[in-house]
């Protein structure tokens, strides 16, 4: 099964709770080859995306790197509240880092560790935000962090898929071909990812990158890389929604930086003084010697 046996519980908290905060994720398989009519003719193609091998080169790279590295990403979007008949409404906006590392098996296949915090800011003044006055419910809640626990859950990256670890006799084998398009200068990555059965919620990925960088196999990541996923899923438990109908959906853009040194200076003063610990995703010795 994977690091260790894969409960509801520790599932919904491992995939429920990311909320956008993946910048790749799992993802489904999708066409394969690159379309897009205008891309750079000049570049020389060194990947193959007809192929499982070279979407899981050609993923990592765009997601993280194939150097086991910290790989951090910044992250900034707006939660919507969605209920039949009310027109969408922008809730709350986040922001956020996810730092990925990535660890390469003996047979080819990937360990993919990830750090990951949001904090909820107000969306007309962007302040942090200690508490929200709900428009649903016009209570007020205090508001949490969405704080994403490193337990050893990692995702297993393989030719196969990309699945949480725990989940692969859950989700069978399926050849990893994504969806690639080309535009000018740049290639773009999109799939969506997959949930165990029982899970109900969804995430659109998109990434995108210089197509020279992708295909540069000198280049172990693409440096200047980003990411756009949306999520949807049911009310965090914090708004005090259990019994409201309705969902929401993340809606989020995100930049690979070199270093967390990049990050807007406020958040990152935030992050050394209240979560230290989220700084790195260097795994324990012992999660990359667990079996597969």
């Amino acid at each position: 099964m994977g690091l260790f046996d894969v409960t509801r519980r520790n599932l919904i908290r491992k995939l429920g709770m990311t909320g956008a905060a993946g910048v790749a994720g799992t993802m489904t398989a999708g066409m394969g080859s690159v379309r897009g009519t205008r891309g750079n003719g000049n570049v020389t193609k060194t990947l193959d995306f007809t192929k499982p091998e070279d979407n899981l080169i050609g993923a990592i790279k765009m997601h993280a790197s194939l150097e086991a590295k910290d790989v951090p990403h910044w992250y900034y979007g707006t939660i919507y509240g969605l209920n039949d008949g009310i027109p969408p409404k922008p809730l709350i906006d986040l922001e956020g880092s996810e730092i990925s590392y990535f660890h390469r098996n003996e047979d080819g296949s990937y360990r993919g560790f990830s750090n990951t915090i949001s904090i909820f800011r107000d969306v007309e003044t962007g302040e942090v935000l200690k508490t929200w006055f709900n428009p649903y419910t016009e209570k007020t809640v205090e508001v949490e962090a969405n704080y994403l626990p490193v337990t050893g859950l990692y995702y297993h990256y393989s030719v196969n898929g990309i699945r949480v670890s725990g989940t692969q006799d859950m989700i069978p084998d399926e050849p990893l071909i994504l969806k690639w398009n080309e535009l000018g200068d740049h290639t773009m990555m999109s799939g969506e990812r997959k949930y165990p059965p029982g899970i109900i919620r969804g995430e659109a990925q998109a990434g995108h990158g210089p197509t020279v960088e992708l295909h540069d196999p000198d280049l172990p990541e693409v440096i200047n890389a980003f990411g756009a996923p949306t999520y949807m899923a049911a009310w965090p438990s914090w708004m005090g929604m259990k019994d409201y109908p309705g969902r929401v959906i993340w809606s989020v853009v995100a930049r690979k930086t070199k270093t967390v040194e990049e990050y807007p200076k406020e958040f990152l003063d935030i992050l050394e003084r209240d979560y230290p610990e989220k700084l790195s995703a260097v795994p324990k010795q012992e999660w990359l010697e667990t079996p597969i």
